[in-house]
């Protein structure tokens, strides 16, 4: 079935309709309450004994989670168990305690960045702050669906193995792990997205430049809004991690697709996922010149990159995934 076939089922569906807007707005409000506590916190100055990116984990995760169970369950999506309404009684109590919980892990590690002597290296303060963050998604789960329709979702082994898979990627490759094997590749690689991104902000807007320097990083010069173009810049992390998440993908449906025309489609990808990193760095520079710095550098530059790749894996995979299943005649 292709991507419209699957989106008429969805409408049609009822079950599955009202799963996705109670699945979305759990996902919504716990993003924004993330992204709050980014702003908020500076996770960072939080010693609790263990080494990770606290602030881009919850993110990273999510993501991935998102990522894998659409790409694992794509085929029985929709068959999913009717909800039950959700009535102000069930929403309401559950919801203040997620409240709870945010403004209670915004405090706790907020002392702990003001005394870092006391929680440095303790085994209970770590148990505490983890046990904290996952108040906050417990409680709100369950402002949206019952004990036993988390239990029913729970059965389900594409959800499970979407989970397990989201942790090791979140904890393993983080965006900003992806080193690049070659730095002056990748020097080379920010260098044409610098000048491809400053070509085309010249079409929308006067008094843009764009100024190398062999020393440091070379930088682009839009009017009210100034930034460096590093080895960030350069896509590489989206391109690896495309390649990566399109191999797993390829890896589970196997059975199902042409080979030949998954190593057609791979490449493909990889370059669309170039195109649209040039995209991603337009996007912050347009936001640098018609809203403000702060924001453009700030919450847009922080989620803009995972927002983009999401929608652009999920839309290559379901675009190009009928054109590379096997044909019958294959099969047999």
């Amino acid at each position: 079935m292709c991507m419209f076939g699957k989106l008429k089922e969805a409408i049609e569906n009822k079950a599955f309709r009202k799963f996705f807007i109670r699945a979305t707005l759990f996902s919504y409000i716990l993003i924004a309450e993330v992204v709050l506590l980014g702003l908020l916190i500076n996770f960072r100055g939080a010693k609790l004994g263990i080494k990770t990116v606290f602030s881009d984990f919850p993110v990273n995760f999510l993501v991935f989670f998102i990522l894998f169970f659409l790409v694992m369950s794509h085929r029985g999506l929709f068959k999913v168990k009717p909800l039950e309404n959700l009535t102000r009684k069930k929403f309401i109590p559950f919801f203040t305690l997620n409240l709870i919980s945010v403004f209670s892990f915004y405090g706790f590690t907020q002392y702990l960045i003001n005394n870092p002597a006391t929680g440095a290296y303790s085994l209970i303060f770590t148990v505490v702050w983890w046990l904290l963050g996952l108040a906050i998604l417990v409680f709100l789960a369950l402002s949206f669906f019952d004990i036993s329709y988390i239990g029913y979702l729970a059965k389900n082994k594409h959800l499970v193995v979407s989970g397990i898979l989201a942790l090791l990627f979140a904890f393993l490759v983080p965006w900003n792990w992806f080193k690049p094997v070659s730095p002056s590749f990748a020097t080379l690689m920010a260098e044409v997205v610098g000048r491809i991104v400053t070509f085309l902000l010249s079409i929308f807007m006067d008094g843009v430049s764009y100024v190398p320097d062999a020393k440091s990083l070379p930088t682009l010069i839009v009017p009210g809004f100034t930034a460096k173009i590093g080895m960030s810049c350069s896509g590489l992390s989206g391109m690896v991690l495309f390649a990566v998440l399109f191999s797993i993908f390829a890896l589970i449906e196997y059975k199902r697709l042409d080979v030949v025309k998954v190593l057609i489609a791979l490449p493909i990808g990889v370059v669309f996922m170039f195109l649209a990193n040039i995209l991603r760095i337009f996007a912050i520079f347009m936001a640098g010149h018609y809203v403000n710095p702060t924001f453009a550098m700030g919450i847009f530059h922080r989620n803009v990159g995972w927002v983009l790749f999401t929608a652009y894996f999920l839309a290559f995979i379901y675009i190009t995934y009928p054109w590379m299943r096997q044909s019958r005649k294959k099969k047999k």
